[in-house]
Order: structure tokens, then sequence, then C-alpha cells
């Protein structure tokens, strides 16, 4: 569970994280 939501919170501030 927690690697999932590692996955998902990674994915999501990705978009975040990089707004280029």
């Amino acid at each position: 569970m927690l690697f999932f939501l590692f996955i998902f919170f990674t994915q999501r501030s990705r978009e975040l994280i990089i707004p280029v």
C-alpha cells in the first residue's frame, strides 16, 4: 500500500513539481 501511494503521489507531484 505504501508503495502504491508513493507512486501515485509521485505521478501527481511530477506535474506540480515540473509545471514547465
